[in-house]
């Protein structure tokens, strides 16, 4: 229920944008969408990769100190909270798109003229 609705959501206001920077080309400059995605993306994916990469040296630093029948069960539990890298790739794979498609729409209005002339 929930993801139809924010599938919805989501869809719309892509449409809106995509609205936006055809009949309005300035005012959807005045967003810097681009900028701002490739910003957010950028920062999130590397906060995620410091994250993997401070619990696997932490963990591979105090190894040495972890009793041997308690060995799995720390590791274990050092999986339960690093994020999956499937799920890092497809994080940055969507903000690539993102930004990819939000400067098309920001080079749209140039295609448009060029294509008229």
């Amino acid at each position: 229920m929930i993801e139809s609705l924010a599938s919805g959501l989501i869809i719309a206001a892509i449409t809106g944008l995509t609205f936006l920077a055809y009949k309005y080309p300035h005012a959807y400059k005045e967003i810097s969408l681009p900028s701002l995605i490739f910003k957010f993306g950028l920062i999130l994916s590397i906060a995620s990769l410091l994250w993997n990469y401070s619990i696997s040296i932490t963990f591979s630093k105090l190894s040495p100190y972890i009793k041997e029948n308690e060995f799995i069960a720390a590791q274990e539990n050092i999986n339960k909270i690093n994020i999956p890298n499937s799920i890092l790739l497809i994080g940055i794979a969507v903000f690539l798109a993102a930004w990819l498609y939000f400067v098309f729409l920001s080079i749209l209005p140039w295609l448009i003229k060029k294509k008229e002339e």
